[in-house]
């Protein structure tokens, strides 16, 4: 009892003083005095009857009592909760009983006292119907009790009263007859009987009223206590729309590799209990949860829910049962308001939205969160809402599924002691509405302690070795260990209750023969763990196989999920002030400093600085770095993607949400995002050096460039476990982008080993940089209004004059070289070289020729060809002439065909995709040909699509397709590649897979050994 109630209950009794007549004053005040004492003691005993006796006179001074009691009932409104104020009635109507009550047939109060009691009430807003199952039940008119189902008779032999519930304790001689008071979770009882029955060592005297507490215990001679929680468990029984049945037998669990967390375990609960799960730190508490609910497979026993099997049943029994992690589950930049709606919408996919909210609403009312739903929830680091109230959040966003079976894992980590009551007083109320919860905890208080109706203990090694009552524990701890003190249980002044002992007790050390602690164990865990199925051996269960409660979810449709999934990544997102600069600021900054930085201005003769485009050297360096920029993008603006979601992701596993969907609404939204990354990436650009007729095909390669990031980017983000272990691969997945793009470093200038003459190697062609930039360059150079002109007599040119001015004389040089001497190696290297060279003249070579005839034959058709080429050379450069010509009159001149020229065409990109930097056009690596120049205007005589670099076709088949489309289809099918390693998580399995043969390789690493 506070300060306020005690006060106010003075005031009560001193008003009840000035009603009565002197005579009866003097036993008034005893009362107190002796009620006083005994509560409190001497000492405050003594302070409060001074307090009595001003109140007394005080009252004196008005007598109109009504409005004495009006001004205390206001105050009493104002500072005291429904519990406090049925406290307080129920002390004045014990004082009625012993000092007013005048008993005839039934009782009956003094007029003046009854509309005194009637006026508290009514002041008080008691429950008309509470107060007088309360009355009734404190002046003995049990029978009279309008609501007989809140009794309860406790008994060696029921007395069968019609809607009375009924307990066997076999041995109690008489009656315990308890009254609950739903509406205020008081439990209150009296005795009928001659036998001598304590209440925590307080002496039960027969007919008085009592109030059990929280904790409290009922013990007499050579009967079984009887404990507040099983009084309250039998009220919950009757209370439960549905009877639920828990039971673990005999399980057992091992981990991957080997090592058994979980012992042979055995216990059952039902609805409406509260069962603690305890122990220390590493003794497999979080691990036994995962086990009770499912998610762990048993290597033995069973787990059974109305006796149907957990691990059959699965996904039935998982409707109805709910799980709250000890870590958030919460999305820190929605609100407090958004984190529960879209966990609502996710499994209440039955209900309208309208519903939905309501019942959002409701909820949030019920867990005190209201007030605070439109706050963000934060982090717990960067805290907007406490601790308390996180916990109470994650709480409600299970709880608004109205599971049957909750499992709470560490709810008071991390809070104050107040807090943790609150939260622990919670899942109370929850029990006591019928739900069955398991809660993990590491260290209770000695008010949460008496919350639970069991508790199950494990020690080291995943042990079980205590199930039972709370109190009872504490005793059987003592008596096991040996403790002097083997029949106290709590404090006799103040109830308090040290759970702490039974670790002390359960971790005793052995000492030495020099008095030194040992690190052995008094008790080991395997001998607990004995003690505890020797006492399951004698302990016996009731069970029922009452029909599975339908679940009261239902999962939305695959694509309302991903519509729910897609809108909460966007309001995350949009949430995160940072990602929103970050992503918008960007991509329009790069591409700023590339443009402004690579913009190279030529000099004119005035000594002025004149921007042209085809003097611009540094357009093939701005193309790759956008190229390289885009990847960046994409990988750091998705790194986070769904590493961010992972407790999350796994609470709502759970619920077998459709991760497709989930996986689909995170590639939707980045796609969008690089749509308009990449745009911004290529319009500046596109402005900043006139680019001209370039924009879309530039958006376009840099847009695919992005989504593959953003692929690469969620895939590595659903794999690793850590932020930083993502960001420090990020630079490992460009570096190869950038070496192997045949920019930074040719193709064939790598290490021979990687590196080909002739075409792009491997690793060039797993490298989407290669693709984009092959795509770039080579588009500019084809499809621009000059250059497209000129395309197909450019590619005759190139051939006739690699032809005529390289290959002839080089195989002319070798026939010399052949004839001049007689070294047989050098001839078949010659000969060799021939061969091939003949191939590339497309003159097939005689058959049944003698080496010296094969030189004499090929020295007359190169001959012949060397006039074919010179003709044809002749031809294509009058052709040339003419389209020159022709193009020079549509742009009025050649000063306006020079200008044509300077928009359209860089030199730079031309100087690149014609190699003319090669410092051999035709080179001989041992007897092979390879053609170095004008790598755009050949075609590769691959079917497979595979070709040199800058090749203007890629040939599938008989099919030749244009580079930049075909370099586009290639990027898109990595990206398909990746979208499926990404959804059907092949990386993340695969990882798995390596840790368990690891693991398992760990275990025994000698097993291999002869």
């Amino acid at each position: 009892m506070n300060e306020s109630m005690l006060n106010a209950l003075l005031q009560f009794l001193a008003i009840i003083q000035n009603l009565k007549k002197d005579e009866k004053q003097l036993l008034t005040r005893k009362y107190i005095e002796n009620y006083l004492r005994k509560a409190f003691g001497k000492k405050i005993a003594n302070e409060k009857v001074e307090v009595y006796i001003k109140y007394t006179e005080l009252f004196k001074k008005n007598t109109n009592f009504q409005n004495q009691l009006a001004v205390v009932c206001k105050s009493i409104n104002q500072e005291c909760n429904l519990r406090e104020k049925y406290q307080i009635l129920i002390n004045l109507l014990d004082f009625i009983l012993y000092s007013e009550i005048s008993f005839y047939n039934s009782f009956s109060i003094e007029k003046p006292f009854k509309v005194f009691v009637n006026t508290i009430v009514l002041e008080l807003k008691i429950n008309k119907t509470e107060f007088l199952n309360l009355i009734r039940f404190i002046f003995g008119e049990i029978y009279k009790i309008p609501q007989k189902k809140q009794l309860l008779i406790v008994g060696n032999k029921n007395p069968d009263f019609e809607e009375i519930k009924f307990l066997e304790n076999e041995n109690l001689n008489g009656y315990l007859i308890f009254l609950y008071l739903a509406s205020s979770n008081l439990l209150l009882f009296r005795y009928r009987g001659a036998l001598t029955l304590e209440v925590n060592k307080q002496a039960i005297f027969s007919r008085h009223v009592y109030t059990l507490k929280n904790g409290s215990f009922i013990s007499g001679k050579n009967i079984k206590p009887i404990y507040y929680g099983n009084i309250l468990r039998t009220y919950s029984y009757h209370e439960a729309v549905h009877d639920i049945y828990f039971k673990a037998e005999d399980i057992e669990y091992k981990f991957p590799n080997g090592f058994t967390a979980i012992q042979q375990l055995t216990l059952d609960a039902r609805s409406g209990e509260l069962i603690g799960i305890m122990g220390g730190s590493g003794t497999g508490k979080s691990t036994l949860m995962n086990v009770l609910c499912g998610n762990y497979p048993l290597n033995r026993g069973r787990i059974e829910i109305n006796g149907v099997l957990l691990e059959g049943k699965g996904e039935s029994l998982k409707s109805i049962i709910g799980i709250v992690p000890q870590e958030d589950s919460l999305i820190e930049e929605l609100t407090v308001f958004q984190n529960i709606l879209f966990s609502s919408k996710l499994t209440l996919g039955n209900l309208s939205d309208e519903e939905i909210v309501r019942r959002v609403e409701s909820t949030l009312l019920e867990f005190e969160l209201y007030s605070i739903k439109d706050l963000k929830v934060g982090s717990p680091l960067k805290k907007l809402i406490s601790g308390g109230q996180r916990k109470r959040l994650n709480i409600a966003m299970e709880v608004i599924r109205k599971p049957e079976i909750l499992f709470v894992d560490e709810p008071t980590s991390g809070l104050s002691s107040l807090d943790s009551e609150n939260v622990m007083n919670l899942l109370k109320e929850l029990s006591l509405q019928g739900t069955l919860l398991f809660v993990n905890i590491h260290q209770p208080s000695s008010e949460i302690f008496k919350l639970f109706d069991s508790i199950l203990i494990l020690d080291k090694g995943g042990y079980p070795i205590f199930y039972g009552n709370p109190i009872e524990s504490i005793l059987y701890f003592k008596q096991k260990g040996d403790r002097v003190d083997k029949k106290e249980i709590a404090c006799d002044y103040c109830g308090h209750i040290n759970p702490d002992l039974i670790f002390e007790i359960v971790d005793e050390k052995q000492v030495n023969q020099y008095g030194e602690l040992t690190s052995d164990r008094k008790i080991d865990p395997s001998k607990w763990h004995q003690f505890y199925l020797d006492d399951l051996k004698n302990s016996y269960s009731i069970w029922a196989n009452n029909p599975i409660p339908i679940g009261k979810y239902r999962k939305p449709t695959p694509f309302k999920q991903f519509k729910l999934f897609f809108k909460r990544t966007t309001l995350t997102k949009l949430g995160d002030w940072e990602f929103v600069l970050l992503s918008v600021s960007i991509a329009p900054i790069i591409s700023l400093l590339l443009a402004f930085f690579t913009k190279q201005f030529a000099t004119t003769k005035s000594g002025s600085y004149e921007y042209i485009f085809f003097e611009n050297a540094n357009l093939p360096a701005y193309f790759f770095m956008s190229i390289i920029s885009a990847l960046f993008i994409g990988l750091i603006v998705s790194a986070e993607g769904i590493i961010r979601d992972g407790r999350m992701l796994k609470r709502e596993a759970f619920f077998n949400l459709s991760m497709l969907s989930y996986y689909n609404s995170k590639v939707i939204f980045f796609v969008l995002l690089s749509a308009f990354q990449s745009f911004c990436l290529t319009i500046f650009g596109i402005i900043l050096f006139q680019i001209p007729d370039f924009t879309f095909s530039f958006w376009l390669i840099l847009f695919s460039l992005s989504v593959l990031a953003n692929l690469l980017g969620l895939i590595i983000s659903s794999t690793l476990k850590s932020v930083p272990a993502i960001y420090v691969l990020v630079p490992f997945l460009l570096i190869p982008q950038i070496l192997f793009s045949g920019v930074v470093v040719k193709f064939d200038q790598l290490n021979y080993k990687v590196g080909d003459q002739e075409k792009v190697p491997i690793i060039g062609e797993v490298m989407a940089s290669r693709w984009a930039f092959e795509a770039l360059t080579v588009k500019q150079f084809n499809d621009n209004n000059y250059q497209k002109k000129y395309t197909e007599i450019n590619t005759q040119e190139s051939y006739n004059r690699v032809r005529l001015f390289y290959i002839i004389p080089m195989l002319n040089s070798a026939i010399d070289d052949y004839s001049s001497s007689n070294d047989k190696a050098l001839h078949e290297k010659k000969l060799k070289l021939l061969r091939n060279g003949l191939l590339m003249l497309d003159i097939d070579e005689p058959k049944s020729l003698t080496d010296q005839e094969l030189i004499n034959s090929a020295k007359k058709e190169i001959e012949q060809k060397r006039s074919q080429f010179s003709s044809a050379l002749n031809r294509v450069h009058i052709q040339k002439d003419v389209i020159t010509e022709t193009l020079s009159k549509s742009c009025n001149g050649v000063d306006g065909l020079n200008a044509l020229k300077q928009r359209f065409v860089n030199k730079a990109i031309s100087d690149l995709v014609q190699n003319r930097s090669a410092g051999d056009q035709v080179i001989q690596v041992e007897s092979e040909i390879f053609i170095k120049t004008d790598p755009i205007f050949r075609l590769s005589q691959s079917r497979n699509g595979r070709a040199h670099f800058f090749a203007p076709c890629k040939r599938i088949g008989g099919l030749l397709i244009e580079t930049y489309w075909f370099n586009l289809i290639v990027i898109w099918l990595m990206i398909t590649f990746l979208y499926n390693i990404l959804v059907f998580e092949l990386l993340t399995k695969t990882v798995k897979m390596i840790q368990k043969i690891y693991q398992q390789n760990l275990r025994n690493p000698f097993k291999n050994m002869p």
